[in-house]
């Protein structure tokens, strides 16, 4: 029960983190039309908020995974329909 309690809780924060980072693309990128890498995002913005919600070093470092930036990578091209540079192939 408490293991089942902690997996729910680590995604939604990692939805959440997701959210977040969206937010950051449709503002920054979208309206100020700046321009920044997925490195960068990924790093400065996704695993900076996954780390600031104080998920366990453990959960940390399975964000931090090469698998887990392709999954964010997918998300965020379905999410914005090709808007986004199509490179996941390349992490």
């Amino acid at each position: 029960m408490e293991q089942d309690f902690a997996l729910n809780l680590n995604k939604q924060l990692r939805d959440q983190t997701f959210k977040s980072t969206l937010t950051f693309i449709e503002v920054i990128i979208g309206i100020n039309e700046e321009v920044h890498r997925f490195e960068e995002i990924f790093e400065n913005q996704y695993i900076m908020t996954i780390r600031k919600l104080c998920l366990p070093p453990e959960e940390i470092q399975k964000d931090e995974s090469k698998h887990r930036k392709k999954e964010v990578l997918k998300k965020l091209i379905e999410h914005f329909s090709g808007s986004v540079t199509k490179a996941y192939k390349y992490i």
